[in-house]
This record gives C-alpha cells, sequence and structure tokens, in this order.
C-alpha cells in the first residue's frame, strides 16, 4: 500500500485555518510556466488595481494577455501597472482610471485602448464600491 504524502489533518472549526495545516497551502505556484492561452489577447479589467482583479491581472499575463487594468485614481492605476510590469518584464500592461459610472469615460478609455493595443477580446467588470466599509454588509 502507497503510504499518503501528509498526515491526515482535521480542524473542528469551519472554516478551517490554512496556517494550522501541514504543509501549509500553496496559493500560488512559483514554478508555474503559462502555457499562452491568452496570447496577444487583450483585456480589461476593472478594479484590477488591487484583491481579485490584480491577481485575475497577474494570471492573464502568466497566460500571454496584453492587460488594461482600472482603478479609481491615476495613481493606484500607475502603481499597480508599475508593479506588474516589474513581475512580468516585456509584458503589455496599462493602467487607466475612466470614471466607470460616466458612460462616456468609459466610451473613451475602451475607444482608446482598442486604438492602441487592437480589439478588446476580454472584459472582467470586477470594479465595486462599499459605502460604509463594512466587509459584512456584503
Amino acid at each position: 500500500m502507497k503510504q499518503q504524502p501528509y498526515p491526515p489533518q482535521e480542524q473542528n472549526v469551519q472554516p478551517g485555518m490554512e496556517y494550522l495545516m501541514k504543509p501549509r497551502p500553496i496559493f500560488d505556484n512559483p514554478n508555474y510556466k503559462g502555457s499562452d492561452k491568452l496570447k496577444d489577447k487583450v483585456a480589461i479589467i476593472t478594479g484590477g488595481s488591487r484583491g481579485i482583479g490584480y491577481a485575475t491581472a497577474e494570471k492573464f499575463l502568466q497566460e500571454g494577455a496584453k492587460v488594461v487594468i482600472t482603478a479609481s485614481s491615476p495613481e493606484n492605476a500607475g502603481k499597480a501597472a508599475s508593479k506588474l510590469h516589474q513581475a512580468y518584464p516585456g509584458a503589455t500592461v496599462l493602467g487607466i482610471s475612466p470614471d466607470l459610472s460616466n458612460l462616456e469615460s468609459v466610451r473613451s478609455a475602451f475607444k482608446q485602448v482598442a486604438e492602441s493595443l487592437g480589439s478588446i477580446d476580454i472584459l472582467v467588470n470586477n470594479a465595486g464600491i462599499t459605502r460604509d466599509g463594512l466587509l459584512l454588509d456584503v
């Protein structure tokens, strides 16, 4: 009988706590090499400067996409795009900050993206707001 690579584990509290697991879970494999599934596709990711949007941008870049992230301010868009450039040298990453509540602002920004990168192939609508900042309301 083949021996299990890890000892059985159980936690009485749900959800379980990753820090208690042995070995600790790997959330992102540092050895992963993309397979160009999205090579030369243009993706716009709203809310791409942090959190789930930023993680999505990273995965798309690993797969060869040209990525445009939106943020609520030019500073946030620039910082996130710069960080992605450092992590993925040679990749195409742009940071923009259109007013997503204004249709004309969005149209203008998307038109500029299409003119500079070609057709837009993927849109990830990830941006959102929380009025009072309480996670419990989500």
